[in-house]
């Protein structure tokens, strides 16, 4: 791995670590006063971070890409290592849920339900993400048709006006209830997932001075603290859930991903050395495998829970079964990469 971008790589596996483990505690979506929400808590805002890091890497690696060839390629690329997986896993989840609807006796889904869980994304709840990365993809050309030399100077400034209007201020409004109309000042072109795009391709270009690193690290840190106090009190008080302190393009949820992204590179790049470590030999195994254990863990993990009926509310099974559920996903991507056509639903 080139030293400059090893950090990447290493952000790639936590993030799909990441995702395992917030999957395997869906318990935190069924609020209770029982000790185990506690847990749930700290692990569902510990690890929140794995779809904005996804994000930022695609911004980190994708926004120059007409350096290095043109558009219709980057589409081709793109439904290769997207689109085809995403549709082939989608059939196979629905070829599952008919399975088990005729098992059952139970009704089986309808035309327009398929139609609409394809479009959606959500034939299965976590590919959600899909239809979310594909509108980023569409927009890409446009940030990378910005010229080189340009490209710093505009980033920064959709981040900055973003950050402030479609971020900092609505949070602050929402968390303190304050006696507002409704809230016009809302930026488009950076909006949404954007906005880790182009953080993501602007913390990958350029480094940051120490002073600044820090000042990151303790927002990221409030972040965090945020999202986990603030989540709990407000929900141990009303006897609910409370969303307000998250959502992947919320204060909190930003804050601690960016703290994250900059501490990570910062840490992988201090070693200064093109030498390979250890640590790089794991990482280097288990970024071929990162796409593959999104695409196919909730497979394993709904059918430990609905099939083998364990109680996902059991802390030794939120912290242990998704390790097994790596391993497991690794196994079988390595099977299927053997066959011939089969190995384009699971690609590097």
């Amino acid at each position: 791995m080139n030293n400059k971008t090893k950090y990447i790589s290493y952000l790639s596996v936590i993030g799909s670590i990441a995702v395992v483990y917030l999957h395997a505690n869906g318990c935190f979506w069924s609020f209770s006063t029982d000790p185990y929400w506690k847990s749930a808590n700290i692990i569902e805002s510990l690890f929140y971070f794995a779809v904005p890091i996804f994000f930022m890497i695609s911004g980190a690696t994708l926004l120059n890409y007409s350096e290095r060839y043109d558009t219709k390629t980057f589409f081709k690329k793109r439904a290769v290592k997207t689109l085809i997986p995403f549709l082939a896993w989608s059939t196979i989840a629905l070829i599952l849920i008919i399975i088990e609807s005729l098992i059952k006796g139970d009704a089986l889904p309808s035309f327009r339900e398929v139609i609409k869980g394809l479009v959606s994304g959500r034939i299965i709840d976590v590919y959600w993400f899909f239809p979310a990365l594909f509108c980023v993809y569409l927009c890409i050309p446009l940030f990378a048709a910005v010229a080189k030399e340009k490209r710093k100077a505009v980033f920064s400034y959709i981040a900055v006006v973003c950050f402030v209007l479609n971020i900092l201020i609505p949070f602050f409004i929402y968390v303190f209830d304050l006696p507002t109309a409704d809230y016009p000042y809302y930026i488009g072109v950076g909006a949404g997932y954007l906005f880790y795009v182009l953080t993501g391709y602007l913390l990958n270009e350029y480094d940051l001075n120490a002073g600044t690193r820090v000042i990151i690290y303790i927002l990221s840190v409030l972040g965090l603290l945020t999202h986990i106090l603030g989540t709990y009190f407000s929900s141990m008080e009303a006897n609910e859930l409370i969303r307000t302190y998250k959502g992947y393009n919320n204060l909190p949820c930003i804050l601690y991903t960016l703290g994250l992204f900059v501490l990570v590179k910062n840490l992988v790049q201090k070693k200064q050395s093109d030498k390979t470590t250890w640590l790089d030999k794991i990482v280097m195994f288990l970024k071929r495998y990162t796409f593959s254990i999104y695409l196919i863990h909730y497979f394993f993990i709904q059918g430990a829970v609905r099939l083998l009926h364990m109680d996902n509310t059991n802390l030794w099974y939120r912290l242990l079964c998704p390790i097994i559920v790596i391993v497991l996903c690794i196994g079988i991507t390595f099977v299927l990469r053997k066959i011939p056509v089969i190995k384009k639903i699971v690609p590097e």
